[in-house]
């Protein structure tokens, strides 16, 4: 793996700290829920604000992203879904606008239409070296 900026990347990874290490990276227990915004969440965006960014090449790869226990699989993300979907589209709405612009229903199945979500089990948390 070729070293970029003064780190190595395979040895700090693999937590073995040499002198150019800058940090340690250390596994965690969570995953990392990303919700992609699909068309559908723009086209209501564009509806209630309109100087509101038009489609996801605005903010290109900025997508909400939230730390999660114990879901890994698919099956663990629908059951996580299907018990968390509000609280989790209540925050992806209120960072754009106040509620009283939020859709009247918010169902899971318009939760679906507005997100695609990932799941990405391999999260790292990062600390700095001394030295």
């Amino acid at each position: 793996m070729e070293a970029k900026k003064g780190i190595n990347f395979e040895l700090c990874r693999e937590n073995i700290l040499i002198n150019t290490c800058k940090m340690k990276i250390l596994p965690t227990q969570y995953s990392a829920l990303v919700l992609e915004r699909k068309d559908k969440f723009y086209k209501w965006l564009a509806v209630a604000n309109k100087k509101a960014p038009r489609d996801e090449n605005f903010y290109p790869g900025d997508h909400g992203v939230y730390l999660i226990e114990n879901v890994i699989t698919a099956s663990e993300l629908k059951e996580f879904l299907q018990s968390e979907y509000l609280g989790l589209f209540e925050s992806e709405l209120a960072e754009w606008h106040p509620s009283e612009l939020w859709p009247a229903d918010l169902t899971i199945e318009l939760f679906m239409e507005f997100f695609y979500p990932n799941v990405h089990r391999q999260v790292y948390r990062t600390q700095k070296t001394t030295g």
